[in-house]
């Protein structure tokens, strides 16, 4: 695989796009390593991996224009759980479904707005812990504005959940005008989805949010998922992202 320059990856966090206002991402995954060296080890330390720890942080120039990062962004956001997205090749209305993206229903942990010293450019961060895996998934739906047409998403090629797995979901609604927005997670054994099976259904939106589900194994039989939306009226911007871990 040939590395590529981190130039245009996006974020969408809860109902917000906040790519544009990003200039440094970090997601880090941990392990608490349990000691259990004996005798027996050679005289080396032996470790059992304990309790798994997701991290993500973001951060960039303050912009207090209408709509942007100095809007949304305050100390009443520490707490929130919500869905992350990150999409490392593109930003979110630019990549295509099955593209890589990494999600993880997150909890703001800590942020700050704005900093900075004179005569500097001020700005904001956010620090996040999950409290699900953060998980390289796919692209189900680019972020785009859809109407009463509705919404068939294109197969991705995704193994499902096994036995001791689940298949998770994010759904971010950037922007509402419209009523009764209804996004399904459809899962196949074929790429021509000629059986499809709901597997999970978000709640019914009007508004902007951000949504999180997921689906228990075993499904491994099924090897492609899509994204299905209806709108009652009016337009609606979304988009949805699936992993399995």
């Amino acid at each position: 695989m040939a590395a590529f320059a981190l130039t245009a990856a996006g974020t969408l966090w809860d109902d917000n796009d906040i790519s544009c206002f990003v200039d440094t991402l970090t997601l880090d995954g941990t392990a608490a390593m349990l000691p259990t060296t004996t005798m027996c080890a050679g005289g080396f330390e032996q470790f059992t991996p304990g309790v798994a720890s997701f991290t993500s942080a973001f951060e960039g120039p303050v912009d207090y224009a209408s709509g942007a990062i100095g809007q949304y962004v305050t100390p009443a956001d520490v707490g929130r759980l919500t869905p992350i997205s990150t999409f490392p090749l593109a930003l979110p209305a630019n990549v295509a479904a099955g593209d890589p993206t990494i999600i993880a229903n997150s909890r703001v942990v800590g942020s700050k707005l704005p900093t900075g010293d004179v005569s500097t450019v001020a700005r904001w961060s956010m620090d996040f812990k999950a409290d699900t895996p953060q998980m390289v998934g796919k692209v189900a739906a680019p972020l785009a504005q859809r109407t009463t047409a509705g919404f068939t998403g294109t197969a991705v090629a995704l193994t499902g959940p096994s036995a001791t797995q689940k298949l998770y979901a994010a759904l971010h609604v950037t922007a509402a005008a419209g009523t009764n927005l209804v996004v399904t997670i459809q899962s196949d054994d074929n790429s021509g989805f000629t059986s499809p099976t709901v597997r999970a259904t978000f709640a019914t939106v009007s508004a902007t949010t951000a949504l999180w589900t997921s689906v228990a194994g075993s499904l491994a039989t099924e090897t492609h998922w899509r994204a299905v939306a209806t709108i009652a009226t009016g337009t609606f911007t979304f988009a949805v992202t699936i992993a399995v871990a």
